[in-house]
This record gives C-alpha cells, sequence and structure tokens, in this order.
C-alpha cells in the first residue's frame, strides 16, 4: 500500500460526493464483493481539476461536506495580495 501526503494550494471549489455502493460479481473461487467508494472533486484557482475516489471500508466514517471557509476579518486583512 502506499502512501501519500501532499498539499493543494489555491482551492476555489471542494465538493465532497455521496458514498456510492457497487458491487463486483463471483469469478471462479471468489465470491460477489460490495465496496464503497467516496469523490472528492477539486478545482484550482488556475483551472486545474482533481479528482480523488477513495474506497471505504465497512466501519469507516464518510467524509462530510462542510459549510464554506470564511476567512476571520483579521486574517483575512493580514492575507490581501
Amino acid at each position: 500500500m502506499s502512501n501519500i501526503k501532499t498539499s493543494i494550494c489555491s482551492v476555489d471549489v471542494l465538493e465532497v460526493g455521496p458514498v456510492k455502493f457497487q458491487e463486483l460479481p463471483a469469478y471462479g473461487s471468489l465470491p460477489r464483493r460490495t465496496f464503497a467508494t467516496q469523490t472528492v472533486e477539486i478545482a484550482l484557482e488556475n483551472g486545474a481539476y482533481l479528482e480523488l475516489v477513495i474506497h471505504l471500508r465497512e466501519g469507516c466514517n464518510s467524509l462530510h461536506a462542510g459549510d464554506p471557509v470564511v476567512m476571520p476579518r483579521d486574517l483575512a486583512e493580514e492575507n490581501v495580495e
């Protein structure tokens, strides 16, 4: 299993999709299998787009879409370009 650690800068849009369930049919001696995925879609300020699909194990917490980020007034004034 690989490990990835990264930063994504200048995100304009962040969307968390619903959990989706999919099935793989039985094949040979392998039984039918159901798995869950959830997608995170990210649009960046420069027009780039990233889609991350996460396979969730049973019992794992799903991702939650929250409210838009609003910078506190004092911090927002410091970061004016």
